[in-house]
């Protein structure tokens, strides 16, 4: 019962961020919300599609790149996440939980992904 009920909130949600992503295709936010939604519900290649262009709309997001990142992982592009964590790290130096990702991806870690949707940082 639990799992249906989260699933159904994420699909009411996804529903709203996509509203909210169609009134304002150039918000960011909308965007990243939307993105970050669907790779919880499992739509790996529409969440791509709005995460990366979340890191566009604002390449300045540590979160964007960040969550773009965890979304190429599953879909198992280790080369292009790496980037993303890259990028988010320069964005944001001191956020451990980006340098963690990005020494996982580059093999250099032995713990999975953090599980949390975003970073902390605000950004």
């Amino acid at each position: 019962g639990r799992l249906y009920d989260k699933q159904d909130r994420l699909k009411e949600a996804a529903e709203a961020f996509a509203r909210a992503a169609k009134l304002r295709p150039d918000d960011h936010t909308a965007q990243l919300l939307l993105g970050v939604t669907l790779g919880l519900m499992g739509q790996m290649d529409e969440c791509l599609v709005h995460l990366r262009r979340a890191t566009e709309l604002a390449p300045e997001s540590a979160v964007a790149h960040y969550q773009f990142g965890r979304a190429l992982v599953v879909k198992k592009q280790m080369a292009k996440a790496a980037e993303e964590f890259r990028i988010a790290l320069s964005l944001d130096p001191k956020n451990a939980e980006i340098r963690a990702a990005l020494e996982q991806v580059a093999g250099r870690g032995t713990a999975t992904l953090p599980t949390s949707t975003s970073t902390g940082s605000g950004r």
